[in-house]
């Protein structure tokens, strides 16, 4: 975290990484704009950032589509989800009715509906500026080659306002963000490589210090929280051992485990 803006945003440095864990979208058509969903306590109205993509789209035009949503990324745990299902709407619905948008416009579209919104209509690897929206794709992290993910998602939610209520931004004596990805080894990103939201979150929620404490404990070579949390991941040297670590979870602990590079 940099420095408050005068907006009300935040600047932030930060580095946004693919994985496998993802919701599945499907557009039919209709001759209305509608949306449903897997999880009945997912809003499905115009607070739904896929609705609001659509619309986006659609702009004056009276336009029609029922977007099916299966859920599968939990939300409000800091993994993107909702963004990313944002992006795919902007896309598909730009191709359904044949609106003409391009990457440009599209990109733009994204800054508005979120912040890492962006991300999800490029690279896989990216490092984010200003709200996040200002990206920079990034070559594959050495550190992640033959590695193995371990995202665990415990049952305590945290809000975005309170999880920057907590940061004292800081934009002095700060590592160099990308050489430290590009070039660090993990026991590097280990000593120096830090969410400034875990200062605020984890002395208030224990499940999820607990949970980083976990990973160490069954083997990760490094573990953050994820965003403004509450998903937390760990980087492990085999499928195998972070199949083990969530073996080991408290019932209800939503996880998923894959390749660290997709």
């Amino acid at each position: 975290m940099l420095e408050k803006r005068t907006d009300g945003y935040h600047n932030i440095e930060t580095v946004f990484l693919r994985i496998g864990w993802h919701d599945e979208l499907r557009f039919h058509a209709s001759e209305t704009l509608k949306m449903t969903c897997s999880d009945p306590e997912l809003p499905v109205d115009e607070r739904n950032l896929c609705i609001q993509a659509a619309k986006i789209v659609m702009g004056d035009v009276d336009l029609g589509v029922h977007i099916h949503l299966e859920k599968a990324i939990p939300f409000g745990a800091g993994l993107g989800g909702g963004s990313s299902d944002a992006a795919v709407t902007l896309v598909a619905c730009n191709k359904m009715w044949g609106a003409g948008l391009s990457s440009t416009d599209l990109a733009a579209y994204a800054a508005e509906l979120g912040s890492d919104v962006p991300f999800f209509l490029g690279s896989a690897v990216a490092l984010g500026r200003g709200r996040g929206e200002m990206l920079g794709a990034l070559p594959v992290p050495n550190a992640l080659i033959d590695r193995f993910l371990a995202v665990i998602v415990p049952n305590t939610k945290v809000f975005t306002s309170e999880a920057y209520s907590g940061v004292q931004p800081n934009a002095e004596s700060r590592i160099d963000l990308r050489e430290l990805i590009l070039e660090g080894e993990l026991s590097d990103w280990r000593r120096h490589l830090v969410n400034d939201f875990e200062s605020g979150l984890l002395g208030r929620y224990s499940e999820i210090r607990e949970v980083k404490e976990h990973l160490y404990s069954s083997g990760a070579s490094y573990a953050s929280l994820s965003g403004s949390g509450s998903a937390v991941f760990g980087v492990f040297d085999s499928m195998d051992s972070a199949e083990a670590c969530c073996a080991r979870l408290p019932e209800g602990y939503r996880f998923w485990v894959g390749p660290a590079l997709i």
